[in-house]
């Protein structure tokens, strides 16, 4: 995820921030915080893997709920 720490430390310093802070503010979130969030994609990504997991998960419930139904 891309940040652009300029506009970052100049919205904190618009809010009183000290320059020095918010120019380590906006790395810090830059090189710590950002990296780890998902992205748009990743969640879709997770989105579409949990749909088909479920259609998986469904289609074993029915087979296993048939078998047993045969079983008796």
């Amino acid at each position: 995820m891309a940040i652009a720490t300029l506009a970052y430390a100049k919205h904190l310093e618009g809010a009183g921030i000290d320059r020095h802070a918010a120019e380590a503010h906006a790395e810090a979130m830059a090189h710590y915080v950002f990296p780890q969030l998902a992205s748009k994609a990743d969640i879709e990504k997770l989105g579409t893997e949990l749909k088909l997991w479920l259609v998986l998960t469904s289609i074993a419930v029915a087979g296993l709920a048939i078998g047993i139904a045969k079983a008796l």
